[in-house]
């Protein structure tokens, strides 16, 4: 501590960052429970949006393709419509993983339309070493202050976990496409069918992963929020005191990518202060 400042005065300094949060934003509490607002905002934004959006894109793309043939072929023949399914599951699910994530994520840390993060739920617990392998890389993509280097780790993270959420997704969504496709009573359907056909396909697909991916990224901002808390310093000379305690001190660690257990980030953050306070 400089000569001549005291406690009190440089409790009087933080009191300008208390409200200073996961990336330099204005912190905000997280809800336990979804609230309207946030419901709101995924089923708009990261629902709806997002269907209609797939929808003309997949729609669009498959009606460039076969806008020139007089008939395209369901199961077998060039170009048929199952074989172009199969491998947009697995593109499109990887390009909204890593999309949806960061936009969420990049939303929730503004506070976009007064938002607030989620907390983490008491199931989150429960979950196995490999789901929270899945869920726990920070999906912000646009958080100012990081270097490339990370910002290539956290998309790198991203693109793997959308993958195998397109093995997953092929699972759910090719079976009861496949046996829809069996029925038919064609072999071959117009290119304007087929076109609309392939974009209610994409856009169902997208109506079920985006909220899951949206949710993800709100908890997992909370998360953040909570780790920096835990993790942040108490300033040196500074009595510790319930006071001081639920003060946002201006000095953090950088928070580590992998960091998902609310245990391990207190057992952290006790060693820390344990180690920092004279």
């Amino acid at each position: 501590m400089p000569r001549g400042e005291t406690g009190s005065s440089l409790l009087d300094e933080d009191r300008d960052d208390v409200s200073l949060g996961y990336g330099g934003a204005p912190k905000r509490r997280a809800t336990e429970n979804v609230s309207q607002l946030q419901a709101a905002y995924v089923l708009i934004s990261h629902c709806i949006v997002p269907g209609i959006i797939n929808f003309v894109i997949n729609g669009l793309i498959a009606w460039i393709r076969w806008k020139e043939q007089t008939e395209v072929y369901v199961w077998s023949g060039p170009g048929h419509l199952a074989v172009g399914l199969i491998p947009g599951i697995f593109i499109q699910s990887t390009i909204t993983w890593i999309m949806n994530g960061a936009l969420c994520s990049n939303d929730i840390r503004k506070g976009m339309f007064g938002l607030s993060p989620l907390a983490t739920p008491s199931f989150y617990e429960g979950f196995g070493p490999k789901i929270r392998w899945f869920i726990t890389p920070c999906m912000d993509l646009f958080q100012p202050g990081i270097v490339n280097r990370t910002r290539l780790l956290r998309l790198r993270n991203l693109a793997m976990r959308g993958f195998l959420l397109g093995c997953v997704s092929f699972f759910i969504m090719w079976p009861s496409t496949a046996l829809l496709l069996s029925k038919g009573y064609e072999e071959t359907l117009e290119p304007s069918h087929a076109a609309v056909f392939f974009g209610v396909f994409y856009a169902l697909l997208a109506l079920w992963q985006t909220p899951l991916i949206a949710f993800i990224a709100m908890i997992r901002i909370g998360q953040t929020e909570e780790e920096e808390t835990l993790m942040s310093p108490i300033p040196y000379g500074v009595a510790v005191t319930s006071k001081t305690l639920t003060l946002e001190p201006r000095v953090r660690l950088p928070v580590r990518e992998h960091l998902f257990s609310r245990q391990k980030a207190r057992v952290r953050a006790s060693r820390w202060n344990r180690d920092c306070v004279v």
